[in-house]
């Protein structure tokens, strides 16, 4: 209970809530951000609104945020991407204040096109939070912020909630050195449920903090200079392949360059010979698109070992229960039919 009202306490304090609120709600219970808005009416009034997605397609999901006057709302970065492309030219949502944004990587590119259809004065919240930890970090960006670089930071320090980096060895990096994040918090979970294998490998009691734990989170990030805390996304989206580390989120993000893409994941799969190769999904936001030049994009804004060996257009990417891609569902290559000179699928 404590930690719930402290988490509620921070969700007050970064989206300024108050009785004229009105809350979208529509996120799985699977999804621990579904509380947040659940909180927020508890505590500050406002009303709460109630949105079953399974009657209703995306169009008019986004006829029901305007027409219930929904101010505040939360969604994920790869929603946000499908929910965007209905969006005709000047389209706004006319009531949403503020979105907040969490659960995966958000990129720049996402923030500029979701700022076309917030309304005027909208704000977008990058935030930073897992079941384990709840609400971490948080970065608000306003009309005239500036973001530099592809991946939008996660936030700056807060109170009660340490977060420190560390190498692969445990001990802790430099600034702009990525690594491991561990999270300090007395708001925190005490454990998972008859897990005792797994509680002995992600939470440790603290050295620095006195009767806090700390929790090994699996994300990895880094700090810039100025505090600035930068999430690229899990360790396992981290693969080493031939000798190099690559970030599978900075392959998907190339893609969602195109405004022929509407999502895009990327993984790692054995071929016929058995050997380790990059694959990519696509789905795409027009209805023939041209995936030869998809190819010599990322040729062009990739190094050579990040290519991806095939580029394979999906009617949709397999979603788990909250909506997130689903990377062990993605199909596998027929890697008997595919010709070895294009090396693209469609």
């Amino acid at each position: 209970h404590v930690s719930m009202v402290h988490l509620s306490k921070r969700f007050s304090n970064l989206a300024d809530l108050h009785i004229d609120n009105r809350f979208a709600y529509y996120l799985s219970v699977g999804f621990s951000a579904h509380i947040l808005p659940v909180l927020g009416a508890l505590h500050h009034g406002g009303t709460l609104c109630m949105f079953n997605k399974g009657l209703q397609d995306l169009e008019g999901f986004k006829g029901w945020l305007n027409n219930k006057g929904i101010t505040l709302a939360m969604m994920i970065p790869s929603f946000t991407r499908y929910f965007r492309a209905i969006f005709s030219k000047n389209e706004k949502l006319k009531f949403l204040k503020t979105l907040f944004v969490g659960g995966e990587t958000l990129y720049r590119n996402d923030v500029e096109k979701l700022r076309n259809i917030l309304s005027d004065n909208g704000v977008i919240i990058n935030i930073y939070a897992s079941s384990e930890t709840y609400l971490s970090r948080a970065f608000k960006i306003k009309n005239d912020t500036f973001i530099q670089g592809n991946i939008v930071p996660v936030g700056y320090p807060i109170e009660d909630i340490e977060i420190s980096i560390h190498d692969e060895h445990g001990k802790t990096v430099e600034h702009d050195e990525i690594g491991e994040f561990y999270i300090s918090s007395p708001y925190m979970m005490d454990g998972y449920w008859k897990r005792p294998e797994l509680n002995a490998k992600v939470l440790q009691t603290s050295p620095e903090y006195p009767g806090k734990k700390v929790f090994k989170s699996s994300d990895i990030g880094y700090y810039k200079s100025n505090d600035l805390l930068v999430c690229v996304g899990r360790k396992d989206a981290v693969v080493k392949l031939r000798g190099y580390r690559i970030d599978m989120g900075e392959i998907e993000n190339v893609l969602l360059e195109s405004t022929e893409v509407k999502e895009a994941a990327s993984v790692v799969k054995k071929d016929r010979n058995d050997k380790e190769q990059i694959i990519a999904y696509i789905t795409p936001s027009v209805k023939q698109p041209d995936i030869e030049l998809l190819k010599a994009m990322t040729i062009r804004m990739l190094p050579s070992y990040m290519v991806p060996h095939l580029i394979i257009e999906l009617e949709s990417l397999p979603k788990n229960e909250i909506g997130k891609i689903d990377y062990k569902a993605l199909p596998e290559p027929i890697w008997n039919f595919i010709d070895a000179e294009r090396e693209i699928v469609k």
